[in-house]
């Protein structure tokens, strides 16, 4: 048992559903907890309940054996690593929902006059869920007293996890090991790419409008659309507000990790190029706020593409190098 803990977690279940829905895959999780005081199986919740891990017992033996116990988000790579002779846990409710409580198995402790202290490896799934739920337990863990560290599956396509990285041949000892500022980095770009699409939402609504308004109809119409275009043109400018927000980096951040830094900055160029577009294409004067990047001019995207450097491609493989 964890020192200084009880062992009186009730039994909690988790149910995994898939389907496919127009060749698309989706699944749900559901639970169901256990009503200590009606000895059933409930839905919902009981009041007092206490939160476990995934396949404790192996993990209670791993950490008084000072083994690593490898930390994972879902059931089903938890199961995979056991399969691979690993020891691995995970909790209920999804990526983002670790109980902070249960940091506290991973602390060592004091066995027969020797100080036992489990190595955590906390893998992290290759999207912006798993960077984000990686680097919240690895502050959770170290701040609790645990020794833990980050990895990565080997396979870098979007999404991947521990499941994927042994199917595809890998062993435990090709996880690759990155600090924490790299994986802050890794979800930064993630994030600055999500906010890039909703810049080129507005801008597609701009350019629609504005077609629409040349195409003909009555001049009611195409006044109302030529509006709605400028309405759309402001709303693109006004989201690069949180383009620029997260393209604004502390320079230790920033020197961490040259390539994922320089890739953000990518991600950030082509919003501002793309609105700095939009407008003259519009033929509507460019806000200053669009201009003023870093103090300097926007590069058009056509001028960019045809410059040493294509905006994009860094941004789209953000994965460090494999360290040695």
């Amino acid at each position: 048992d964890s020192p200084g803990r009880e062992r009186h977690e009730p039994p909690q279940q988790v149910f995994r559903e898939e389907c496919s829905i127009k060749a698309h895959p989706a699944k749900r999780f559901t639970q169901a907890f256990l009503d200590k005081s009606t000895g059933e199986m409930v839905n919902k919740k009981p009041e007092g309940f206490i939160p476990t891990l995934y396949r404790l017992a192996e993990v209670v033996e791993a950490i008084k054996a000072g083994r690593n116990v490898y930390l994972v988000e879902g059931e089903k790579d938890a199961d995979t690593a056991a399969a691979n002779k690993l020891v691995a846990t995970t909790n209920a409710q999804g990526s983002g929902a670790f109980p902070a409580e249960l940091a506290s198995w991973f602390v060592g402790h004091e066995a027969q006059g020797e100080s036992l202290q489990s190595r955590v490896r906390v893998v992290a799934d290759r999207d912006l869920a798993g960077y984000r739920r990686a680097a919240a337990l690895y502050r959770l863990l170290t701040e609790t007293g645990a020794k833990a560290s980050i990895v990565l599956p080997a396979t870098t396509e979007d999404k991947s996890d521990l499941t994927d990285h042994f199917a595809a041949g890998y062993s435990a000892g090709d996880l690759i090991t990155v600090p924490l500022q790299t994986v802050q980095l890794m979800a930064q770009v993630e994030e600055i790419k999500l906010a890039r699409k909703t810049v080129e939402q507005a801008c597609e609504q701009a350019e629609a409008r504005q077609a629409l308004a040349l195409k003909g109809g009555t001049e009611e119409e195409a006044a109302e659309n030529a509006e709605s275009a400028k309405v759309w043109a402001k709303e693109a400018t006004r989201r690069l507000s949180r383009i620029r927000e997260l393209a604004d980096l502390p320079m230790e951040m920033r020197t961490s990790d040259a390539h994922l830094a320089t890739a953000i900055t990518d991600v950030r160029d082509q919003a501002f190029a793309r609105v700095n577009d939009l407008h003259t294409s519009l033929d509507l004067p460019v806000p200053p706020s669009v201009l003023d990047l870093k103090g300097g001019t926007v590069v058009s995207l056509a001028a960019a593409a045809a410059s040493r450097h294509v905006p994009g491609t860094m941004a789209d493989d953000p994965s460090p190098s494999t360290p040695n």
